[in-house]
């Protein structure tokens, strides 16, 4: 399958693309797996709407390269991967991604502390459904592991 950032949908998301560009007007190959990550999360809503599966790797919860009082431990947990998309629409939320861009990431040591505990918390998003979630018993668990990982990792 076809997969690609959100761009793909024709939809202008940035302030740097040419509208022209945007809205070439072409339709995706039936298929392609649009990789939600930037934009008004009602362009999910529209994307399954046309039918495509969706990735949500929506930045504001999920770029663990973002600086940690930008997108808190907290925050990552509270990552709803489905928020408003109902019914059988939910089918084609087929993952969330957690990403770690480097370029600005000097060592090692500074991945490890923007990966750490918030991986957890968005595999739990990824894997948990949220009646079964629980920020006090994760945010306890996280810190436990936290210590490992900084020992570990620093």
């Amino acid at each position: 399958h076809m997969m690609g950032w959100n761009e793909i949908t024709g939809v202008k998301i940035h302030d740097y693309t040419d509208f022209e560009d945007a809205a070439s007007g072409a339709s995706l190959a039936e298929g392609t797996i649009v990789h939600f990550w930037r934009g008004d999360p009602s362009l999910i809503k529209q994307t399954v709407k046309k039918g495509y599966q969706v990735v949500n790797s929506y930045h504001e919860y999920t770029y663990l390269d973002y600086d940690t009082a930008y997108t808190s431990l907290e925050k990552a947990y509270h990552f709803d991967p489905l928020a408003g998309i109902t019914g059988k629409k939910t089918d084609l939320i087929i993952g969330i991604g957690a990403q770690m861009w480097g370029e600005w990431i000097p060592t090692p040591s500074d991945m490890y502390r923007k990966l750490y505990p918030r991986i957890a918390a968005l595999a739990e998003c990824g894997w948990t459904s949220p009646s079964n979630k629980s920020w006090k018993r994760f945010n306890q668990a996280a810190y436990k592991e936290n210590l490992r990982w900084k020992q570990l990792y620093q």
